[in-house]
């Protein structure tokens, strides 16, 4: 199939048209030749003609290209009408309209019909057969069509346990490996640059597994998808693993299992190879955010924003114990530590949202909690807690809640980032606040660190992703 060149211009000469671009249509049509003769309808021009309606045939014919003689035949037909408009006689009459007939047809002999509007309802409906037959993701927002690329808005980031690969999901469905050393797409993954990892809905969370070579997704729809790093293949789909989005993912490499953690407040597990349900732990009342697997592979860890940490027995499913992290705008430090979160909740009013937890490296059953309240949390497993970390915005009338922390490589450092935006940098050894920086324009929504090397990563919800080295 071969597209003329002729009908491509004539495309664009109707966005001008369109648009109100009246030099730029005029100067196209001179260089290139090319005149746009389209019109709505033909028939309605032609019936104008014939009923000598002539201020709508001027609208209309307005912008158009017609032979010179035909121009000036038109144009003596209004004139001669004008000049007879008191003439009643039948004769005249009948002279005029056979007039007109024969001004209608040799004016719709220049003419094509075309719907309005053609070059954008061509350029949609080209990615529509890509999303149909190429199995693209379903575009929402701003689409760049010379790179042919959406502006991704992440959802979640991740490093790859050896430190080699960092992965990106966004918003729009799409997966992407990055090369964290030189902060651009892995030129060693050569899929990339024709395929596409994605989901149909917004990626949540992501996973990958103790030997770096698998990927696990899961998006807003409930879907799992594992995928092979090395070459890009998906190699399971879990399309029901919960009945909504999918916020947490742990790949279980030796038992050949996927966890995740859901906003139906549930906690599942699924075969790597089979998809099929093995397990499923109930018992938050609200979103699960975050989820935890000690190296033993006995046990659960878990966080919600029902403002509680939940600790289960992964063969039995059977919950073993819960604590509870209250919203306290101001804490005594010294006469905090030690004591357990269950006793900590009896002195506070409220429960707060919990967004993650995570295991501080060197440390050992060391966990770092971050809830929405402007404190940070070091407890062990029985809920006993040994470190607080305090926002300097406690100090202040409006003290801002914290929404996203991580640690280093080696657990020395806490990273953390408030609803403002600001980024905060605890030392876990003095227990002192050391910097703190505006990371991005708009809101920060994730933070995470390398695991091996000192590279802090944080990703805005203008999308933005920002590498910082300390």
């Amino acid at each position: 199939m071969e597209i003329d060149s002729g009908d491509v211009i004539k495309l664009i000469l109707q966005f001008m048209k369109e648009n109100n671009l009246p030099k730029s249509f005029q100067a196209i049509q001179e260089e290139t030749g090319v005149y746009l003769n389209i019109v709505n309808s033909v028939d309605k021009i032609t019936l104008s003609i014939q009923e000598g309606k002539w201020d709508d045939v001027l609208k209309m014919l307005s912008g158009l290209t017609l032979p010179t003689d035909l121009l000036f035949d038109l144009n003596e037909q209004i004139v001669l009408e004008l000049a007879e408009l008191q003439e009643l006689e039948l004769a005249n009459r009948i002279t005029r309209e056979k007039r007109r007939a024969t001004l209608s047809h040799r004016v719709s002999s220049y003419l094509t019909e075309g719907q309005p509007s053609r070059l954008l309802v061509l350029l949609e409906q080209s990615m529509k057969f890509q999303h149909e037959h190429y199995q693209l993701s379903q575009i929402e927002g701003p689409f760049d069509l010379f790179m042919e690329k959406q502006q991704h808005k992440q959802g979640k980031t991740l490093f790859s346990p050896n430190g080699k690969y960092f992965a990106t999901g966004s918003i729009q469905g799409f997966i992407e490996i990055w090369d964290p050393e030189i902060a651009k797409i892995h030129p060693d993954l050569a899929f990339q640059e024709n395929g596409l990892m994605k989901h149909d809905s917004a990626i949540l969370s992501l996973a990958f597994s103790n030997n770096s070579k698998l990927l696990a997704s899961g998006s807003q729809n409930g879907e799992i998808k594992i995928w092979s790093i090395e070459t890009g293949k998906l190699l399971k789909k879990i399309p029901t693993a919960h009945s909504q989005g999918i916020t947490c993912l742990e790949i279980l490499s030796e038992k050949l299992e996927i966890m995740s953690g859901s906003f139906d407040s549930l906690i599942r597990s699924h075969g790597l190879r089979s998809g099929n349900k093995l397990k499923e732990f109930r018992g938050h009342q609200s979103f699960v955010n975050s989820i935890l697997i000690p190296k033993s592979g006995t046990i659960l860890l878990s966080g919600s924003s029902d403002g509680s940490i939940r600790i289960w027995d992964i063969k039995s499913e059977q919950c073993l114990s819960i604590f509870h992290l209250p919203k306290l705008a101001q804490v005594d430090q010294e006469k905090i530590k030690g004591m357990d979160l269950n006793t900590l909740e009896l002195q506070a009013k409220d429960d707060a949202t919990l967004y993650s937890i995570q295991f501080i490296p060197e440390k050992k059953g060391k966990i770092l909690v971050c809830n929405r309240s402007p404190h940070l949390f070091i407890i062990d497993q029985s809920g006993s807690i040994s470190q607080i970390f305090s926002s300097p915005t406690i100090k202040t009338n409006q003290p801002k809640d914290f929404v996203a922390a991580c640690v280093s490589a080696k657990g020395t450092w806490i990273y953390a980032v408030d609803e403002s935006g600001t980024i905060f940098c605890f030392s876990l050894i003095t227990n002192n606040l050391e910097h703190q920086f505006i990371g991005h324009e708009k809101e920060v929504v994730g933070i995470v660190h390398h695991p091996q090397k000192s590279l802090l990563v944080t990703y805005s919800e203008d999308g933005t992703i920002k590498f910082w080295g300390f």
